[in-house]
């Protein structure tokens, strides 16, 4: 199980690019968190195309990444969380994460790793 933290500030193109390659990535995800640092009309009808997948946490300004990026790590459910910077993630992204990964964590600890 995994959580899927996405940051994103004004950048509805690339966010849209972002999700749709996290959608077809062939692991199963549990979580797509993406924290909208700063409101952007934008935004509204990608997160309803993609609603199924995501939750929100909005901030109607921005407040700098630290703090918009440590709202989402404390709203993570999972154990490993990957940081997505409105970025496209190759297929097997995921699976290939968790392999290197897999060998060296418990279930006692959390991994972030940048995509």
């Amino acid at each position: 199980m995994i959580s899927i933290l996405i940051l994103t500030y004004e950048q509805p193109t690339a966010l849209e690019l972002c999700l749709e390659s996290i959608v077809k990535n062939q692991y199963h995800k549990n979580q797509i968190l993406i924290v909208e640092n700063g409101y952007c009309e934008a935004n509204k009808p990608i997160f309803e195309k993609y609603k199924e997948y995501i939750e929100v946490l909005p901030f109607e300004e921005n407040v700098g990444m630290n703090r918009a990026l440590n709202l989402g790590v404390c709203n993570v459910k999972y154990e490993l969380v990957f940081i997505g910077h409105d970025d496209m993630v190759y297929p097997k992204h995921f699976d290939l994460k968790i392999d290197r990964k897999s060998t060296r964590l418990n279930s006692s600890h959390r991994c972030i790793s940048y995509a």
